[in-house]
């Protein structure tokens, strides 16, 4: 797959894993994560199966999360089942919770769930969400040690404008950004420290 330890982990998961669930929110990350497991196991053919966990809102992550599972599906060779999971009343980072939670109940068939929360750059953006790890063997963060410039490169390496485009980071509008909000001046910094012109406007 590559030789990016992000990658060496994702050949991992799918050497692994058969049933594999993805917390997909719409945003950058999870986006990047499904992109790289569906990248994954066409290179590799592995026959894993997906499904990912779409998080109801009402900052539009619910039609941002369906058109990213579009997009990866395009790229798959089997599409993936999705369940719309979680409760929209809650905070964003509350909603993760309460859908891996509902997801771990009700899909108890699949092996692993992955969420893409990543390590927040506190020194560099201050104020961000408390991120946690999973002490849970069947949920795991691939990306909670690595903070968004690192995986910005990542993605820019496989050339994934396409996706960034479609992604949305906002979490105090619907259909394009604040700038104030602390995701959107991660996302902001991230694209800043990379050299980078970020071609999504969402």
């Amino acid at each position: 797959m590559g030789e990016h330890p992000i990658e060496k982990d994702v050949e991992r998961i799918l050497r692994s894993h058969s049933s594999i669930g993805l917390l997909l929110s719409g945003g950058l990350d999870s986006a990047g994560l499904g992109y790289l497991l569906v990248h994954g196991r066409n290179l590799l053919g592995t026959n894993n199966s997906f499904e990912y966990i779409i998080l109801p809102s009402t900052d539009g992550a619910l039609t941002h999360a369906m058109n990213v599972a579009d997009w990866l599906d395009s790229k798959a060779k089997v599409q993936a089942k999705r369940h719309v999971m979680g409760k929209p009343e809650l905070h964003h980072t509350q909603r993760v919770g309460s859908a891996l939670k509902e997801a771990m109940r009700q899909l108890t068939h699949i092996d692993l769930f992955l969420n893409a929360a990543n390590k927040t750059p506190d020194e560099d953006v201050p104020g961000g969400p408390l991120r946690f790890n999973s002490i849970n063997p069947k949920v795991y963060l691939p990306f909670f040690t690595y903070t968004k410039d690192e995986l910005v490169r990542l993605y820019i390496k496989h050339d994934l404008d396409a996706l960034f485009k479609i992604t949305h980071t906002c979490t105090e509008t619907t259909n394009t950004r604040c700038r104030i909000c602390w995701q959107c001046k991660e996302r902001a910094w991230a694209f800043n420290k990379c050299g980078y012109t970020d071609p999504g406007t969402l």
